[in-house]
């Protein structure tokens, strides 16, 4: 299995994913944070986005807001299902009922996280993902000792719901403790 320091990534194959989000301020927090595990990180704003980006690129993840602007989430990766079977889809989202998530299993979903989400659990995850896909399924991609450079998200003060993900960035470095209230 893969060996953890603090937020820090040790070594482990990453895996490429796509990041379908809203929420700008959402959405680059959780690649700043992805892309300092050592993932390589695409992200969309739109279900159209992700269709299209999907035409021409392979990923081995995708997470996916439900509540996004063209369409949701659940159409989203119904449509991706028809294209790829192989590719893991998890939810990542503030709709979390037992229903939402038997819709989301249904749509075709793999995973179903709420809002705000569990880092650790998402990480894990993650790494449980990277380990099954190994070397033999794609090129072998160790990730680096990655440190952060100090970066800046605009407007911190949007994301008062993802307050563990923001003190994670904080853990990582990959924004300034002064940054957040």
């Amino acid at each position: 299995m893969m060996l953890t320091q603090g937020w820090q990534c040790v070594g482990f194959n990453m895996c490429s994913i796509l990041l379908v989000e809203d929420h700008s301020d959402t959405r680059r927090a959780f690649a700043v944070l992805l892309e300092s595990w050592g993932h390589q990180v695409s992200t969309t704003d739109s279900a159209a986005g992700g269709l299209a980006f999907l035409n021409g690129n392979n990923v081995d993840v995708i997470l996916s807001d439900i509540g996004l602007p063209d369409e949701d989430g659940y159409d989203f990766i119904s449509q991706v299902r028809r294209n790829d079977s192989r590719v893991i889809a998890i939810a990542v989202s503030a709709y979390f009922t037992a229903a939402d998530q038997l819709r989301g299993q249904e749509a075709g979903f793999d995973m179903y996280f709420a809002k705000p989400v569990d880092l650790m659990d998402l990480r894990f995850t993650l790494a449980r993902v990277s380990a099954q896909l190994g070397p033999n399924a794609r090129e072998l991609r160790q990730a680096p000792e990655i440190s952060v450079p100090d970066r800046k998200l605009e407007s911190c003060r949007a994301i008062e719901s993802h307050r563990s993900l923001l003190s994670a960035l904080k853990l990582d470095g990959a924004i300034s403790p002064g940054a957040i209230p």
